[in-house]
Protein backbone atom coordinates (compact mmCIF):
# COMPACT_ATOMS: atom_id res chain seq x y z
CA UNK A 1 0.00 0.00 0.00
CA UNK A 2 1.24 3.41 -1.22
CA UNK A 3 1.16 6.76 0.51
CA UNK A 4 -0.71 9.48 -0.98
CA UNK A 5 1.49 11.97 0.46
CA UNK A 6 5.12 10.65 0.61
CA UNK A 7 4.18 7.76 -1.64
CA UNK A 8 6.10 5.73 0.51
CA UNK A 9 4.89 2.13 0.30
CA UNK A 10 4.08 0.14 3.83
CA UNK A 11 2.69 -2.99 5.05
CA UNK A 12 2.95 -5.34 7.59
CA UNK A 13 6.51 -4.47 8.46
CA UNK A 14 6.53 -1.05 7.45
CA UNK A 15 4.64 1.37 9.67
CA UNK A 16 3.76 4.60 8.37
CA UNK A 17 6.02 7.86 8.90
CA UNK A 18 3.20 10.95 8.47
CA UNK A 19 0.46 11.81 10.27
CA UNK A 20 -1.59 10.73 6.37
CA UNK A 21 -0.19 7.27 6.76
CA UNK A 22 -1.28 7.15 10.18
CA UNK A 23 -5.03 8.02 9.23
CA UNK A 24 -4.97 5.96 6.21
CA UNK A 25 -3.66 2.42 8.65
CA UNK A 26 -6.61 3.28 11.06
CA UNK A 27 -9.58 4.03 8.87
CA UNK A 28 -10.01 0.42 8.26
CA UNK A 29 -10.13 -0.05 12.42
CA UNK A 30 -12.39 2.00 12.42
CA UNK A 31 -14.97 1.56 10.07
CA UNK A 32 -14.60 -2.60 11.55
CA UNK A 33 -15.31 -0.91 15.53
CA UNK A 34 -18.38 0.78 14.07
CA UNK A 35 -19.45 -2.39 11.94
CA UNK A 36 -18.89 -4.10 15.70
CA UNK A 37 -21.22 -1.71 17.19
CA UNK A 38 -24.07 -1.69 15.16
CA UNK A 39 -24.07 -5.70 15.13
CA UNK A 40 -24.04 -5.62 18.81
CA UNK A 41 -26.79 -2.91 18.83
CA UNK A 42 -28.98 -4.86 16.45
CA UNK A 43 -28.44 -7.80 18.47
CA UNK A 44 -29.54 -5.66 21.72
CA UNK A 45 -32.63 -5.21 19.99
CA UNK A 46 -33.18 -8.42 18.85
CA UNK A 47 -32.61 -9.88 22.22
CA UNK A 48 -34.80 -6.84 23.74
CA UNK A 49 -37.93 -8.01 21.43
CA UNK A 50 -37.20 -11.72 22.26
CA UNK A 51 -37.49 -11.18 25.58
CA UNK A 52 -40.93 -9.08 25.59
CA UNK A 53 -43.86 -10.96 25.14
CA UNK A 54 -46.07 -11.49 22.05
CA UNK A 55 -48.56 -9.00 22.76
CA UNK A 56 -45.95 -6.55 23.98
CA UNK A 57 -44.14 -6.27 20.72
CA UNK A 58 -44.75 -3.08 17.99
CA UNK A 59 -45.11 -3.24 14.37
CA UNK A 60 -42.17 -0.87 14.08
CA UNK A 61 -40.12 -3.74 15.65
CA UNK A 62 -40.88 -6.21 12.95
CA UNK A 63 -39.83 -5.52 9.65
CA UNK A 64 -39.83 -8.36 7.62
CA UNK A 65 -41.89 -12.09 7.57
CA UNK A 66 -37.95 -12.98 8.35
CA UNK A 67 -37.58 -11.12 10.86
CA UNK A 68 -40.61 -12.38 12.43
CA UNK A 69 -39.51 -15.96 11.91
CA UNK A 70 -35.73 -15.20 13.29
CA UNK A 71 -38.00 -13.68 16.87
CA UNK A 72 -39.67 -17.29 16.68
CA UNK A 73 -36.80 -19.53 16.96
CA UNK A 74 -35.00 -17.06 18.69
CA UNK A 75 -37.89 -17.07 21.45
CA UNK A 76 -38.26 -20.97 21.16
CA UNK A 77 -34.54 -20.85 21.34
CA UNK A 78 -34.87 -18.98 24.80
CA UNK A 79 -37.25 -20.70 26.25
CA UNK A 80 -35.59 -23.94 25.55
CA UNK A 81 -32.44 -22.38 27.33
CA UNK A 82 -34.32 -21.27 30.12
CA UNK A 83 -35.65 -24.74 30.57
CA UNK A 84 -32.29 -26.40 30.44
CA UNK A 85 -31.03 -24.06 33.17
CA UNK A 86 -34.14 -24.34 35.41
CA UNK A 87 -33.69 -28.41 34.66
CA UNK A 88 -29.97 -28.00 35.46
CA UNK A 89 -30.04 -25.88 38.60
CA UNK A 90 -33.06 -28.09 40.13
CA UNK A 91 -30.53 -31.03 39.02
CA UNK A 92 -27.40 -29.25 41.29
CA UNK A 93 -29.83 -28.67 43.87
CA UNK A 94 -31.40 -32.08 44.28
CA UNK A 95 -28.10 -33.54 43.94
CA UNK A 96 -26.85 -30.88 47.17
CA UNK A 97 -30.44 -32.19 49.01
CA UNK A 98 -29.08 -35.78 48.35
CA UNK A 99 -25.91 -35.39 49.58
CA UNK A 100 -27.10 -33.19 52.68
CA UNK A 101 -29.65 -36.29 53.21
CA UNK A 102 -27.02 -38.62 52.81
CA UNK A 103 -25.21 -36.97 55.62
CA UNK A 104 -27.83 -36.62 57.67
CA UNK A 105 -28.67 -40.08 57.42
CA UNK A 106 -25.14 -41.07 58.11
CA UNK A 107 -25.85 -38.34 61.66
CA UNK A 108 -28.83 -40.12 62.43
CA UNK A 109 -26.80 -43.75 62.30
CA UNK A 110 -24.20 -42.18 64.47
CA UNK A 111 -26.31 -40.33 66.71
CA UNK A 112 -28.34 -43.33 67.05
CA UNK A 113 -25.38 -45.37 67.78
CA UNK A 114 -23.83 -43.04 70.29
CA UNK A 115 -27.66 -42.62 72.05
CA UNK A 116 -27.48 -46.46 72.54
CA UNK A 117 -23.44 -46.24 74.21
CA UNK A 118 -24.93 -43.33 76.42
CA UNK A 119 -28.33 -45.27 77.27
CA UNK A 120 -26.41 -47.88 78.20
CA UNK A 121 -23.33 -45.77 80.21
CA UNK A 122 -26.52 -44.12 82.28
CA UNK A 123 -28.14 -47.20 83.05
CA UNK A 124 -25.16 -48.27 84.51
CA UNK A 125 -24.28 -45.43 86.62
CA UNK A 126 -27.75 -45.46 87.43
CA UNK A 127 -27.86 -49.34 88.61
CA UNK A 128 -23.98 -47.97 90.20
CA UNK A 129 -26.33 -44.74 91.91
CA UNK A 130 -29.24 -46.69 92.74
CA UNK A 131 -26.43 -49.15 94.63
CA UNK A 132 -25.00 -46.52 96.55
CA UNK A 133 -27.54 -44.43 97.56
CA UNK A 134 -29.44 -47.91 98.85
CA UNK A 135 -25.97 -48.10 100.58
CA UNK A 136 -26.02 -44.34 102.00
CA UNK A 137 -29.78 -44.65 103.24
CA UNK A 138 -28.69 -47.96 104.97
CA UNK A 139 -25.49 -46.05 106.70
CA UNK A 140 -27.71 -42.90 107.23
CA UNK A 141 -30.23 -45.20 109.05
CA UNK A 142 -27.77 -46.64 111.03
CA UNK A 143 -26.17 -43.20 112.17
CA UNK A 144 -29.62 -41.52 112.54
CA UNK A 145 -30.25 -44.63 114.60
CA UNK A 146 -27.37 -44.05 116.37
CA UNK A 147 -27.38 -40.45 116.80
CA UNK A 148 -30.79 -40.88 118.11
CA UNK A 149 -29.42 -43.71 120.78
CA UNK A 150 -26.47 -41.12 122.01
CA UNK A 151 -29.17 -38.34 121.86
CA UNK A 152 -31.22 -40.34 124.44
CA UNK A 153 -28.64 -41.29 126.51
CA UNK A 154 -27.29 -37.54 126.36
CA UNK A 155 -30.32 -36.54 127.36
CA UNK A 156 -31.14 -38.91 130.10
CA UNK A 157 -27.31 -38.09 131.74
CA UNK A 158 -27.87 -34.13 131.06
CA UNK A 159 -31.55 -34.88 133.01
CA UNK A 160 -29.61 -36.84 135.78
CA UNK A 161 -27.26 -34.01 136.23
CA UNK A 162 -29.66 -31.16 135.74
CA UNK A 163 -31.43 -33.18 138.67
CA UNK A 164 -28.49 -33.38 140.85
CA UNK A 165 -27.53 -29.20 139.92
CA UNK A 166 -30.87 -28.38 141.16
CA UNK A 167 -30.72 -30.87 143.96
CA UNK A 168 -27.18 -29.28 144.53
CA UNK A 169 -28.20 -25.87 144.31
CA UNK A 170 -31.48 -26.77 146.52
CA UNK A 171 -28.85 -27.92 149.01
CA UNK A 172 -26.42 -25.07 149.08
CA UNK A 173 -28.78 -22.44 149.14
CA UNK A 174 -30.58 -24.19 152.32
CA UNK A 175 -27.23 -24.79 154.01
CA UNK A 176 -26.61 -21.43 153.25
CA UNK A 177 -29.73 -20.00 154.76
CA UNK A 178 -29.07 -22.25 157.99
CA UNK A 179 -25.83 -21.33 158.22
CA UNK A 180 -26.44 -17.43 157.90
CA UNK A 181 -29.45 -18.18 160.65
CA UNK A 182 -32.06 -17.69 159.04
CA UNK A 183 -35.16 -19.52 161.44
CA UNK A 184 -38.67 -18.80 162.05
CA UNK A 185 -40.52 -18.79 165.07
CA UNK A 186 -44.28 -19.51 165.09
CA UNK A 187 -46.50 -17.29 166.66
CA UNK A 188 -48.42 -18.30 169.67
CA UNK A 189 -51.97 -17.53 170.61
CA UNK A 190 -52.76 -15.92 173.75
CA UNK A 191 -56.63 -14.92 175.23
CA UNK A 192 -57.71 -15.74 171.58
CA UNK A 193 -55.15 -13.24 169.69
CA UNK A 194 -52.41 -15.05 167.47
CA UNK A 195 -49.30 -13.69 166.93
CA UNK A 196 -47.79 -13.57 163.56
CA UNK A 197 -44.61 -15.85 162.53
CA UNK A 198 -41.40 -13.95 163.62
CA UNK A 199 -38.28 -14.35 161.14
CA UNK A 200 -34.45 -14.00 161.99
CA UNK A 201 -31.22 -14.47 160.70
CA UNK A 202 -28.07 -14.27 162.45
CA UNK A 203 -30.36 -13.78 165.73
CA UNK A 204 -31.36 -10.17 164.32
CA UNK A 205 -35.13 -10.38 163.48
CA UNK A 206 -36.22 -9.19 159.92
CA UNK A 207 -38.36 -6.60 160.27
CA UNK A 208 -41.08 -6.12 158.08
CA UNK A 209 -41.36 -2.99 155.83
CA UNK A 210 -43.92 -1.67 157.22
CA UNK A 211 -42.96 -1.69 160.58
CA UNK A 212 -39.38 0.11 160.15
CA UNK A 213 -40.54 3.03 161.99
CA UNK A 214 -40.21 0.95 165.66
CA UNK A 215 -37.40 -0.91 164.64
CA UNK A 216 -33.68 -0.17 165.96
CA UNK A 217 -31.04 1.07 163.52
CA UNK A 218 -28.57 -1.40 164.79
CA UNK A 219 -31.27 -4.11 164.37
CA UNK A 220 -31.98 -3.34 160.76
CA UNK A 221 -28.68 -2.53 159.66
CA UNK A 222 -27.58 -6.10 161.23
CA UNK A 223 -30.48 -7.46 159.44
CA UNK A 224 -29.86 -5.98 155.78
CA UNK A 225 -26.09 -7.09 156.02
CA UNK A 226 -26.98 -10.77 156.48
CA UNK A 227 -29.82 -10.50 154.05
CA UNK A 228 -27.49 -9.04 151.32
CA UNK A 229 -24.93 -12.03 152.00
CA UNK A 230 -27.36 -14.61 152.03
CA UNK A 231 -29.15 -12.98 148.54
CA UNK A 232 -25.25 -12.28 146.76
CA UNK A 233 -24.61 -16.00 148.15
CA UNK A 234 -27.21 -18.08 147.34
CA UNK A 235 -27.89 -15.71 143.95
CA UNK A 236 -24.53 -17.19 142.87
CA UNK A 237 -25.06 -20.66 143.55
CA UNK A 238 -28.50 -20.12 141.46
CA UNK A 239 -26.66 -18.68 138.74
CA UNK A 240 -29.41 -16.22 138.99
CA UNK A 241 -28.86 -12.61 138.19
CA UNK A 242 -31.03 -10.56 140.42
CA UNK A 243 -32.85 -7.49 139.00
CA UNK A 244 -31.11 -5.19 141.00
CA UNK A 245 -27.37 -5.42 141.74
CA UNK A 246 -26.60 -6.02 145.41
CA UNK A 247 -23.26 -5.03 147.09
CA UNK A 248 -22.95 -6.92 150.23
CA UNK A 249 -20.54 -5.86 152.88
CA UNK A 250 -17.07 -6.64 151.99
CA UNK A 251 -13.17 -5.89 152.36
CA UNK A 252 -13.46 -1.31 152.60
CA UNK A 253 -17.16 -1.67 151.92
CA UNK A 254 -18.46 -2.58 155.80
CA UNK A 255 -22.26 -1.25 154.78
CA UNK A 256 -24.34 -3.32 152.01
CA UNK A 257 -25.73 -1.18 149.28
CA UNK A 258 -28.07 -1.65 145.97
CA UNK A 259 -28.16 -0.17 142.83
CA UNK A 260 -31.30 0.94 140.58
CA UNK A 261 -32.72 -1.63 138.12
CA UNK A 262 -31.10 0.87 135.67
CA UNK A 263 -28.07 1.51 137.23
CA UNK A 264 -27.06 -2.05 137.88
CA UNK A 265 -24.96 -4.46 135.95
CA UNK A 266 -21.87 -2.15 134.25
CA UNK A 267 -24.20 0.74 133.75
CA UNK A 268 -23.06 2.22 137.08
CA UNK A 269 -25.12 6.16 136.45
CA UNK A 270 -27.49 6.03 139.21
CA UNK A 271 -27.17 6.88 142.98
CA UNK A 272 -25.75 3.95 145.25
CA UNK A 273 -28.65 3.55 147.66
CA UNK A 274 -27.01 2.36 150.98
CA UNK A 275 -28.25 0.03 152.92
CA UNK A 276 -27.55 1.55 156.70
CA UNK A 277 -28.91 3.96 158.85
CA UNK A 278 -27.34 6.03 161.93
CA UNK A 279 -30.45 6.80 163.37
CA UNK A 280 -33.84 5.80 163.85
CA UNK A 281 -36.17 5.83 160.24
CA UNK A 282 -38.61 8.67 162.00
CA UNK A 283 -35.60 10.68 163.23
CA UNK A 284 -34.14 10.29 159.50
CA UNK A 285 -37.43 11.49 157.67
CA UNK A 286 -37.29 14.49 159.82
CA UNK A 287 -33.71 15.63 159.47
CA UNK A 288 -32.23 14.14 156.77
CA UNK A 289 -35.49 13.29 153.77
CA UNK A 290 -32.73 12.67 150.81
CA UNK A 291 -31.08 10.06 152.96
CA UNK A 292 -34.32 8.49 154.24
CA UNK A 293 -35.66 8.95 150.51
CA UNK A 294 -33.42 6.59 149.02
CA UNK A 295 -32.89 4.34 152.00
CA UNK A 296 -36.48 3.17 151.64
CA UNK A 297 -35.99 3.70 148.04
CA UNK A 298 -32.68 0.58 148.51
CA UNK A 299 -34.87 -1.85 151.12
CA UNK A 300 -37.91 -1.69 148.61
CA UNK A 301 -35.87 -2.78 145.73
CA UNK A 302 -34.10 -5.33 147.90
CA UNK A 303 -37.76 -6.77 149.08
CA UNK A 304 -38.60 -6.75 144.94
CA UNK A 305 -35.51 -8.46 144.11
CA UNK A 306 -36.64 -11.41 147.09
CA UNK A 307 -40.15 -11.35 145.35
CA UNK A 308 -38.04 -11.63 141.45
CA UNK A 309 -36.06 -14.54 142.69
CA UNK A 310 -39.27 -16.67 144.65
CA UNK A 311 -41.42 -15.80 141.65
CA UNK A 312 -38.82 -17.55 139.32
CA UNK A 313 -38.47 -20.32 141.41
CA UNK A 314 -42.04 -21.15 141.79
CA UNK A 315 -43.09 -19.33 144.76
CA UNK A 316 -46.20 -17.28 143.65
CA UNK A 317 -47.83 -16.17 146.55
CA UNK A 318 -46.31 -12.34 146.14
CA UNK A 319 -49.01 -10.76 144.55
CA UNK A 320 -49.37 -7.35 146.47
CA UNK A 321 -47.18 -4.64 147.98
CA UNK A 322 -47.72 -5.93 151.26
CA UNK A 323 -46.43 -9.46 150.37
CA UNK A 324 -43.75 -7.87 149.22
CA UNK A 325 -42.81 -5.80 152.29
CA UNK A 326 -42.97 -9.17 154.30
CA UNK A 327 -39.16 -9.92 153.25
CA UNK A 328 -38.53 -11.87 156.01
CA UNK A 329 -41.20 -14.69 155.91
CA UNK A 330 -40.82 -14.40 151.96
CA UNK A 331 -36.74 -15.70 152.13
CA UNK A 332 -37.76 -18.32 154.92
CA UNK A 333 -40.49 -20.27 152.26
CA UNK A 334 -37.63 -19.51 149.20
CA UNK A 335 -34.97 -21.27 151.08
CA UNK A 336 -36.64 -23.46 154.21
CA UNK A 337 -39.90 -23.79 153.13
CA UNK A 338 -41.94 -27.11 152.51
CA UNK A 339 -41.32 -25.83 148.81
CA UNK A 340 -45.02 -26.97 147.94
CA UNK A 341 -46.11 -23.99 145.70
CA UNK A 342 -48.28 -21.39 147.26
CA UNK A 343 -51.20 -20.79 145.27
CA UNK A 344 -52.88 -17.41 145.15
CA UNK A 345 -56.80 -16.97 145.53
CA UNK A 346 -57.55 -13.50 144.49
CA UNK A 347 -55.15 -13.50 141.02
CA UNK A 348 -57.02 -15.24 138.37
CA UNK A 349 -53.93 -15.14 136.54
CA UNK A 350 -52.07 -17.71 139.17
CA UNK A 351 -55.83 -19.45 139.53
CA UNK A 352 -54.74 -20.76 136.18
CA UNK A 353 -51.46 -23.12 137.61
CA UNK A 354 -53.55 -25.68 139.46
CA UNK A 355 -50.75 -28.43 139.01
CA UNK A 356 -47.77 -27.88 140.91
CA UNK A 357 -45.60 -29.93 138.11
CA UNK A 358 -45.98 -27.04 135.85
CA UNK A 359 -44.16 -24.35 138.22
CA UNK A 360 -40.33 -24.16 138.41
CA UNK A 361 -38.37 -25.61 141.59
CA UNK A 362 -35.85 -23.85 143.59
CA UNK A 363 -32.84 -24.22 141.36
CA UNK A 364 -34.22 -25.18 138.12
CA UNK A 365 -33.62 -22.19 136.11
CA UNK A 366 -31.02 -19.77 136.16
CA UNK A 367 -28.62 -17.22 134.01
CA UNK A 368 -25.55 -19.74 133.86
CA UNK A 369 -27.73 -22.62 132.11
CA UNK A 370 -28.74 -22.81 129.06
CA UNK A 371 -31.14 -25.77 128.67
CA UNK A 372 -33.12 -24.28 131.80
CA UNK A 373 -32.33 -20.40 131.56
CA UNK A 374 -34.47 -17.52 133.25
CA UNK A 375 -35.58 -16.50 129.93
CA UNK A 376 -37.40 -19.58 129.36
CA UNK A 377 -41.18 -19.36 128.23
CA UNK A 378 -42.06 -21.15 131.77
CA UNK A 379 -40.26 -17.88 133.71
CA UNK A 380 -41.33 -15.81 131.49
CA UNK A 381 -44.97 -16.39 131.58
CA UNK A 382 -44.75 -16.27 135.08
CA UNK A 383 -43.32 -12.87 135.56
CA UNK A 384 -45.73 -11.81 132.46
CA UNK A 385 -48.66 -13.38 135.00
CA UNK A 386 -46.97 -11.42 138.16
CA UNK A 387 -49.82 -8.91 138.87
CA UNK A 388 -47.48 -6.83 141.12
CA UNK A 389 -47.43 -2.82 140.99
CA UNK A 390 -44.94 -0.72 139.32
CA UNK A 391 -41.71 -0.89 141.81
CA UNK A 392 -41.67 3.38 142.06
CA UNK A 393 -45.96 2.74 143.06
CA UNK A 394 -44.52 0.35 145.45
CA UNK A 395 -41.97 2.66 146.55
CA UNK A 396 -44.69 5.38 146.69
CA UNK A 397 -46.88 3.24 148.91
CA UNK A 398 -44.22 1.94 151.51
CA UNK A 399 -42.92 5.77 151.98
CA UNK A 400 -46.85 7.10 152.14
CA UNK A 401 -47.02 4.26 154.52
CA UNK A 402 -44.30 4.78 156.83
CA UNK A 403 -44.81 8.82 156.91
CA UNK A 404 -48.50 7.76 157.59
CA UNK A 405 -47.06 6.02 160.74
CA UNK A 406 -44.98 8.78 161.59
CA UNK A 407 -47.30 11.57 161.59
CA UNK A 408 -50.23 9.47 162.96
CA UNK A 409 -47.90 8.28 166.21
CA UNK A 410 -46.15 11.53 167.51
CA UNK A 411 -43.20 10.21 167.83
CA UNK A 412 -40.66 11.59 169.83
CA UNK A 413 -36.52 11.59 170.23
CA UNK A 414 -35.59 11.99 173.75
CA UNK A 415 -32.06 13.34 174.44
CA UNK A 416 -29.61 12.20 176.49
CA UNK A 417 -31.08 14.78 179.53
CA UNK A 418 -34.38 13.84 178.86
CA UNK A 419 -33.57 9.99 179.61
CA UNK A 420 -31.61 10.87 182.76
CA UNK A 421 -33.97 13.14 184.28
CA UNK A 422 -36.87 10.52 183.43
CA UNK A 423 -39.36 9.83 186.84
CA UNK A 424 -38.99 6.71 188.11
CA UNK A 425 -42.79 5.52 187.08
CA UNK A 426 -42.16 6.37 183.59
CA UNK A 427 -38.28 4.16 183.49
CA UNK A 428 -38.24 2.26 180.36
CA UNK A 429 -38.56 -1.53 181.28
CA UNK A 430 -37.17 -4.06 178.92
CA UNK A 431 -39.45 -7.16 178.47
CA UNK A 432 -37.95 -9.70 175.88
CA UNK A 433 -35.62 -9.07 173.16
CA UNK A 434 -32.26 -8.28 173.33
CA UNK A 435 -30.57 -6.89 176.29
CA UNK A 436 -29.34 -3.43 175.55
CA UNK A 437 -27.67 -1.63 178.27
CA UNK A 438 -29.49 1.38 179.98
CA UNK A 439 -26.41 3.14 181.15
CA UNK A 440 -26.82 6.58 181.16
CA UNK A 441 -26.46 8.10 177.88
CA UNK A 442 -26.72 4.95 176.10
CA UNK A 443 -30.25 4.78 175.45
CA UNK A 444 -29.77 8.25 173.86
CA UNK A 445 -26.56 6.96 171.90
CA UNK A 446 -28.88 4.21 170.54
CA UNK A 447 -31.61 6.46 169.19
CA UNK A 448 -34.73 5.11 171.02
CA UNK A 449 -37.88 6.41 169.67
CA UNK A 450 -40.94 6.98 171.93
CA UNK A 451 -44.33 7.09 171.01
CA UNK A 452 -46.76 9.96 173.02
CA UNK A 453 -50.20 9.06 173.65
CA UNK A 454 -52.80 10.62 176.22
CA UNK A 455 -52.29 8.57 179.66
CA UNK A 456 -53.22 9.50 183.12
CA UNK A 457 -49.40 10.38 185.08
CA UNK A 458 -50.46 7.45 187.57
CA UNK A 459 -51.45 5.00 184.79
CA UNK A 460 -47.61 5.47 182.89
CA UNK A 461 -46.31 2.19 182.31
CA UNK A 462 -43.18 0.94 180.37
CA UNK A 463 -44.21 -0.79 177.23
CA UNK A 464 -42.06 -2.30 174.34
CA UNK A 465 -43.27 -2.05 170.92
CA UNK A 466 -44.94 -4.97 169.63
CA UNK A 467 -42.13 -5.68 167.27
CA UNK A 468 -39.73 -6.63 170.27
CA UNK A 469 -37.13 -3.67 168.98
CA UNK A 470 -35.90 -1.06 170.57
CA UNK A 471 -37.34 0.79 173.19
CA UNK A 472 -40.91 2.63 173.42
CA UNK A 473 -42.08 4.75 176.29
CA UNK A 474 -45.57 6.15 176.77
CA UNK A 475 -46.08 9.75 177.94
CA UNK A 476 -49.01 11.99 179.21
CA UNK A 477 -50.14 14.86 177.17
CA UNK A 478 -50.95 18.04 179.76
CA UNK A 479 -54.32 19.22 180.06
CA UNK A 480 -55.99 15.82 179.20
CA UNK A 481 -57.91 14.08 181.52
CA UNK A 482 -58.26 10.35 182.67
CA UNK A 483 -59.59 7.90 180.36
Amino acid sequence: MECGICSKKFGKQRQPNCPSCSRATAYNLRVEQATSLLDKEKLHRIIQTVLQPPSQLRASQISSPSQVVELTESARKLEIEKHKYHILAVDTRLEAIKEQQDLLRQQIVDARKENATRKSEHHKKREEIQAARLKLHNVHSAQLNQIRSDCKRSAHRLEKVQKHTIQGRQKLCMETAVLSGLRRKRGRTRNGVSSSDAVSIGKMSIPDLRELNTVHPDVINASLAHITRLLATTSHYLGIRLPAEIIPPHADFPQPAIYSLQSSYGNKTGKLRHLSIAKPLPLLAKEESPIYNLFVDGLVLLAYDIAWLCRTQGLINITTWEDLCAIGPNLYNLFLGEQSHVYSSNTNSDSQLKNGANLPRLGEFSHANTSADVTNHQVTNLLSRWEMPSLAQIQDKVKSYLLTEISGAEWEMLDEKEWEEEREDERAVLVGGARWSLAAGAASRMGVSYMTTAQDPEDATQLKDESGKGWMKLKVRSGEGKE
